[in-house]
């Protein structure tokens, strides 16, 4: 009896593993579906000048966030008999933040009537994503990949309907209404955070956050800072081709998370040496994943997208991908030790490096100068982390990395 419920209780956690892998991999793969249909009826100049428009938002978004997922887990681990109240007071008090992030649409849309329809974008995705911290934290998986389904269902479809008569403008349009749809579902499923429904404002908030937005915002723009800036220096056409290329190789990065992650409690438990040895395994299965994953996404570039991209452009891609399965367990080795504030600073440094980078080798060598940049950031950063690690444990980390 006692090993059939230690294996019921393995199989409910498996599932739950399964649920949010499915989760994690389902938005990725969706974006997929829809950038290579837009791409492939009507042209790259479309979903560009329409990326353009995404990033501002997404961006407003985010900031607009200020890192209330990872702030609002700790706080329902630590009170859960608040939840209703903690969710509410949180999403009342980012209101200020995001209706600035609204005003200031005024400053990069086409026109008032397109500046109106984006700040309400912005509003309903920020509504939305106020929900992924309830999705995590009660394992809502099934209700968001259903969700996810049910809106891509309806952007091919109207995207199909269109053909390539399809404008940029279309698409606004479109993700607008889909993430209507997703808000009144989340607010459906979840509408017992809505009772009692209290206007609260905790503007302490923003200040106890803080490093939860500093570490995810800086992160965000270390990686994304070269698609901001092709976005500004580029045409359209350019534009969509990078962001499609640059997506794909993001996915190859993050499949190191997803390798990890099922094991970062047993990181926090190890012994330096143990953990050392991890990265440096870590290092070694990225360097036999990443060529057949080039090759797949070259595969899929050519038949889906119908892009080519040269040989040296898809290897750059790989060495852009291959450092973050050497420095992520390093990460983690740096949160146990409470020393986040060095992740920081690597991020900082990182997207002023790559900003930098973009900006000067643009003009010169176009989306290859923006990749250039974004690979050399990465062997920046891994060498940083190997350095920060190995700073306190000189002997252990050297012999680990040397083979011992």
């Amino acid at each position: 009896m006692p090993n059939a419920d230690r294996w019921r209780k393995l199989l409910r956690r498996g599932w739950t593993v399964l649920q949010n892998a499915a989760h994690q991999l389902m938005q990725p793969f969706l974006n997929i579906v829809v950038s290579a249909l837009v791409i492939r009826q009507t042209s790259e100049t479309v979903w560009g000048a329409f990326i353009s428009i995404l990033i501002l938002v997404q961006l407003s978004a985010t900031v607009s966030g200020w890192g209330s997922k990872e702030y609002l887990l700790r706080a329902f681990s630590r009170d859960p008999h608040t939840i209703p109240q903690q969710w509410q007071a949180n999403l009342f008090t980012r209101g200020g933040i995001t209706l600035v992030a609204c005003v200031l649409t005024v400053f990069y849309a086409a026109s008032i009537q397109q500046a109106g329809l984006l700040a309400l974008w912005i509003v309903l995705l920020v509504l939305a994503t106020s929900f992924d911290v309830l999705i995590v934290y009660r394992r809502a998986f099934p209700v968001a990949i259903a969700t996810d389904l049910l809106v891509t269902a309806v952007r091919v479809g109207v995207v199909v309907a269109l053909g390539a008569g399809l404008t940029a403008d279309d698409l606004i349009v479109l993700f607008v209404a889909t993430i209507a749809v997703k808000a009144v579902v989340y607010l459906a499923y979840f509408r017992d955070v809505l009772r009692p429904l209290q206007l609260q404002i905790e503007p302490v908030f923003y200040r106890v956050a803080l490093p939860f937005f500093l570490l995810g915002f800086s992160g965000m723009l270390a990686s994304r800072i070269d698609l901001y800036t092709v976005s500004v220096f580029e045409s359209d056409a350019e534009v969509g081709r990078y962001q499609v290329f640059i997506n794909l190789m993001l996915y190859l990065q993050a499949l190191s998370q997803f390798i990890l992650v099922p094991y970062v409690k047993t990181l926090y438990r190890m012994p330096d040496a143990s953990l050392y040895r991890v990265g440096r395994r870590l290092f070694l299965l990225g360097c036999v994943l990443v060529p057949p994953a080039l090759f797949a996404a070259d595969v899929l570039l050519r038949v889906v997208y119908e892009m080519q991209f040269s040989p040296g452009f898809i290897v750059l891609g790989g060495l852009f991908v291959l450092p973050i399965y050497g420095y992520l367990p390093l990460i983690h080795r740096l949160y146990r030790r409470d020393e986040q504030h060095h992740v920081l600073h690597a991020n900082i440094a990182g997207a002023v490096f790559n900003l930098a980078g973009n900006v000067a080798l643009l003009p010169v060598m176009g989306t290859t100068g923006a990749l250039l940049s974004s690979t050399v950031m990465q062997w920046g950063m891994f060498a940083y982390y190997v350095y920060r690690n190995a700073d306190d444990a000189p002997a252990e980390l050297s012999g680990v990395l040397a083979g011992d």
